[in-house]
Parts: C-alpha cells; sequence; structure tokens
C-alpha cells in the first residue's frame, strides 16, 4: 500500500499502540446508546475471532478448521453458555457455591445486558436461522451472549476475557 507522507500519520500508529488499541471503539463510543443488536453484532465478531484464534494451532486444513469453529459459534452452543451463566448467577444457585465452582457470576448489569439481547430478537422476529426451526429461544439466547460479549468488550475488556477464559474451559480440547 503506498502512503503519502501527509496521511502516514493518520494510518500509522504509535510504537506504543497495540493491535487492540486499533481494535477498540473510540472513546466517544457511547454504549449506553447502543442497540442490543449493535452490542450483538460486535460480539458476534470478538467471540468468532476468540474461537479462531484458540483452534488455529495445530496447523489443519481449512476445512478442519471452519467445520471446529462453526460447531462451537453456532447458536446451539451460545445458547448452552448462556444458560449455565444464567443458571450459576442465579439467586438459589449463589449459597450453594464451594471454592472449586469457577463459573464467573454475572453481574445485575450483565444480566440486564442479557436481558436486552435477548428481548432484542423478539419471538415475532422472524430472524431465527431456518435450521433452528420453531426454537426461537436457542437465537434469543445466543443473541444475549453476544451482546454480553459486545458490551464487555466496549466497557470492560478484562472481564470479556474472563468470560471467554470461561467459555473455553467448556469447548472441546485442542487437538
Amino acid at each position: 500500500m503506498i502512503r503519502s507522507a501527509s496521511n502516514q500519520d493518520e494510518i500509522r500508529h504509535s510504537e506504543n499502540d497495540s493491535l487492540l488499541d486499533a481494535l477498540i471503539p473510540a472513546k466517544s463510543c457511547d454504549v449506553t446508546q447502543m442497540s442490543p443488536t449493535t452490542l450483538a453484532y460486535v460480539g458476534d465478531a470478538v467471540y468468532e475471532l476468540y474461537v479462531r484464534s484458540r483452534y488455529a494451532w495445530p496447523s489443519r486444513r481449512t476445512t478442519a478448521y471452519r467445520d471446529i469453529v462453526v460447531g462451537i459459534v453456532r447458536a446451539e452452543t451460545q445458547s448452552e453458555f448462556l444458560l449455565k451463566l444464567l443458571l450459576y448467577s442465579s439467586e438459589e444457585a449463589k449459597g450453594k457455591k464451594d471454592e472449586t465452582f469457577d463459573t464467573p457470576l454475572l453481574s445485575a448489569e450483565e444480566l440486564n445486558i442479557c436481558r436486552r439481547g435477548r428481548n432484542a430478537v423478539g419471538k415475532n422476529s422472524g430472524r431465527t436461522p431456518k435450521r433452528l426451526g420453531a426454537d426461537q429461544n436457542v437465537y434469543q439466547d445466543s443473541t444475549a451472549w453476544e451482546a454480553l460479549l459486545g458490551y464487555l468488550y466496549i466497557t470492560d475488556a478484562v472481564r470479556c476475557k474472563e468470560i471467554l477464559e470461561w467459555a473455553g474451559t467448556q469447548m472441546p480440547p485442542i487437538r
């Protein structure tokens, strides 16, 4: 790519910037003004990149990568992850935890983002993928999962990483 001297500073980041710095939304981004579907759109990209990166080694054929990744990023798997987090974050479960319990609890704010994400694709939205048939709940749950990840990616990268790492413990082993 040929760059002119006049715009090179705009394109080039300082040596102190990381790739993550380039990927984070502008500080002027007001997450409270973003729709749950926009948060889910961002969360979908974050989750897919996490899964792709996780399974990129050892080297495989591209079709093998695709089969692994598609199996994990599909709505059904995302729904399972969300339901586990919601179950472990419920009031009944909070009193039953012991030191070996390693599932992160969702805060009230995170639970609200999940609720908003789930409600963003209501039962009559007509957006449910055909392969899910009539199971709108799975699609709503997966949208809530993606909205949570999108929200955390924008507002709290450390917490986003914590949730992704927990999800990684629920995924098939890397082989």
